[in-house]
Protein backbone atom coordinates (compact mmCIF):
# COMPACT_ATOMS: atom_id res chain seq x y z
CA UNK A 1 0.00 0.00 0.00
CA UNK A 2 1.50 3.30 -0.98
CA UNK A 3 -0.42 5.50 1.06
CA UNK A 4 -2.12 7.54 -1.58
CA UNK A 5 -5.50 7.11 -3.40
CA UNK A 6 -4.51 4.01 -5.09
CA UNK A 7 -5.12 2.94 -1.53
CA UNK A 8 -8.33 3.54 -1.74
CA UNK A 9 -9.89 0.27 -3.19
CA UNK A 10 -7.74 -1.99 -0.90
CA UNK A 11 -9.86 0.15 1.92
CA UNK A 12 -13.24 -0.42 0.04
CA UNK A 13 -12.40 -4.17 -0.50
CA UNK A 14 -11.40 -4.52 3.83
CA UNK A 15 -15.02 -3.03 4.47
CA UNK A 16 -17.03 -4.56 1.78
CA UNK A 17 -15.70 -7.92 2.99
CA UNK A 18 -17.15 -7.13 6.51
CA UNK A 19 -19.97 -6.21 5.63
CA UNK A 20 -20.64 -8.99 3.73
CA UNK A 21 -19.52 -11.09 6.92
CA UNK A 22 -22.01 -8.64 9.06
CA UNK A 23 -25.15 -10.11 6.61
CA UNK A 24 -23.46 -14.11 6.60
CA UNK A 25 -23.96 -13.56 10.49
CA UNK A 26 -27.51 -12.54 10.62
CA UNK A 27 -28.29 -15.05 7.61
CA UNK A 28 -26.57 -17.93 9.76
CA UNK A 29 -29.68 -18.92 11.86
CA UNK A 30 -31.91 -18.99 8.97
CA UNK A 31 -34.25 -16.88 9.44
CA UNK A 32 -36.71 -15.39 6.72
CA UNK A 33 -35.22 -11.47 7.71
CA UNK A 34 -31.63 -10.37 8.47
CA UNK A 35 -33.28 -8.11 10.94
CA UNK A 36 -36.73 -7.03 12.34
CA UNK A 37 -38.58 -4.56 10.00
CA UNK A 38 -38.18 -1.05 9.23
CA UNK A 39 -34.66 -1.75 10.90
CA UNK A 40 -30.72 -1.03 9.24
CA UNK A 41 -27.39 -1.27 10.55
CA UNK A 42 -25.11 1.87 10.20
CA UNK A 43 -21.47 0.31 9.82
CA UNK A 44 -18.57 2.57 10.14
CA UNK A 45 -15.09 1.01 9.33
CA UNK A 46 -12.23 2.60 10.65
CA UNK A 47 -9.75 2.35 7.33
CA UNK A 48 -7.59 4.67 8.00
CA UNK A 49 -6.39 8.08 9.02
CA UNK A 50 -4.74 11.20 7.16
CA UNK A 51 -1.75 11.71 8.86
CA UNK A 52 0.49 15.56 9.34
CA UNK A 53 1.76 14.66 5.43
CA UNK A 54 -1.78 13.93 4.09
CA UNK A 55 -0.45 10.49 3.38
CA UNK A 56 -3.02 7.49 4.19
CA UNK A 57 -1.68 4.77 6.53
CA UNK A 58 -3.52 1.86 7.09
CA UNK A 59 -5.03 1.16 11.11
CA UNK A 60 -5.33 -2.13 12.31
CA UNK A 61 -8.72 -3.23 13.30
CA UNK A 62 -9.31 -4.27 17.22
CA UNK A 63 -12.69 -5.42 16.81
CA UNK A 64 -16.61 -4.60 16.82
CA UNK A 65 -18.66 -2.38 18.86
CA UNK A 66 -22.43 -2.08 19.29
CA UNK A 67 -22.79 1.74 19.08
CA UNK A 68 -25.07 4.64 19.16
CA UNK A 69 -24.67 8.01 16.99
CA UNK A 70 -22.75 10.12 18.28
CA UNK A 71 -24.99 13.34 18.54
CA UNK A 72 -21.69 15.94 18.24
CA UNK A 73 -20.06 16.12 14.79
CA UNK A 74 -16.53 15.05 14.34
CA UNK A 75 -15.88 18.21 11.29
CA UNK A 76 -16.10 21.17 11.53
CA UNK A 77 -17.00 22.67 7.97
CA UNK A 78 -16.15 26.09 7.25
CA UNK A 79 -16.15 28.40 3.90
CA UNK A 80 -12.31 30.01 3.30
CA UNK A 81 -11.73 32.46 0.41
CA UNK A 82 -9.41 31.01 -1.83
CA UNK A 83 -7.36 34.32 -1.84
CA UNK A 84 -8.01 37.67 -0.74
CA UNK A 85 -10.22 39.85 -2.87
CA UNK A 86 -10.92 36.82 -5.37
CA UNK A 87 -14.83 36.43 -4.20
CA UNK A 88 -14.19 32.50 -4.55
CA UNK A 89 -14.51 30.24 -2.10
CA UNK A 90 -13.99 26.32 -1.15
CA UNK A 91 -15.24 24.33 1.75
CA UNK A 92 -12.80 23.85 4.04
CA UNK A 93 -12.88 20.70 6.18
CA UNK A 94 -11.14 19.91 9.86
CA UNK A 95 -11.57 17.02 12.80
CA UNK A 96 -13.59 19.01 15.94
CA UNK A 97 -11.93 19.30 19.29
CA UNK A 98 -15.13 17.83 20.65
CA UNK A 99 -14.16 14.52 22.27
CA UNK A 100 -16.64 11.14 21.32
CA UNK A 101 -19.08 10.26 24.02
CA UNK A 102 -18.72 6.80 25.70
CA UNK A 103 -20.09 3.91 23.65
CA UNK A 104 -21.24 6.26 20.47
CA UNK A 105 -20.06 5.20 17.02
CA UNK A 106 -17.28 8.12 16.94
CA UNK A 107 -15.97 6.70 20.31
CA UNK A 108 -15.15 3.18 18.35
CA UNK A 109 -13.63 4.51 15.48
CA UNK A 110 -11.27 7.02 17.67
CA UNK A 111 -10.59 3.47 19.27
CA UNK A 112 -10.05 1.30 16.34
CA UNK A 113 -13.23 -0.95 16.47
CA UNK A 114 -15.99 -1.18 13.77
CA UNK A 115 -19.50 0.77 14.77
CA UNK A 116 -22.69 -0.93 13.69
CA UNK A 117 -25.43 0.62 14.92
CA UNK A 118 -28.80 -0.60 14.93
CA UNK A 119 -31.11 2.41 12.71
CA UNK A 120 -34.28 2.81 11.79
CA UNK A 121 -35.60 4.57 8.52
CA UNK A 122 -35.48 8.35 9.78
CA UNK A 123 -31.70 7.51 11.66
CA UNK A 124 -33.05 7.08 14.81
CA UNK A 125 -30.95 4.63 16.70
CA UNK A 126 -32.86 1.57 17.84
CA UNK A 127 -33.41 1.31 21.93
CA UNK A 128 -30.94 -1.23 23.75
CA UNK A 129 -33.68 -2.74 24.77
CA UNK A 130 -34.77 -3.77 21.57
CA UNK A 131 -35.41 -7.35 19.64
CA UNK A 132 -33.11 -5.68 16.81
CA UNK A 133 -30.71 -4.59 19.37
CA UNK A 134 -30.23 -7.71 21.05
CA UNK A 135 -30.34 -9.72 17.47
CA UNK A 136 -26.91 -7.47 16.44
CA UNK A 137 -25.19 -7.71 19.62
CA UNK A 138 -26.25 -11.84 20.04
CA UNK A 139 -24.89 -12.85 16.18
CA UNK A 140 -21.59 -10.20 16.85
CA UNK A 141 -20.63 -11.71 20.05
CA UNK A 142 -21.39 -15.38 18.63
CA UNK A 143 -19.45 -14.20 15.52
CA UNK A 144 -16.07 -12.91 17.08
Amino acid sequence: MDGTASSYPLFAENTASYVVSVVRMLGADGQRRLLPAGVGLNINYPAHTITRNGMMEKLAVKGTDVTYIDSASYLNFAYQQTSPGSGSYQLGVTPTSVPASSGSDRDALQHQYISVTPITADRTVVSRSSQAWSTVVRTLRRNS
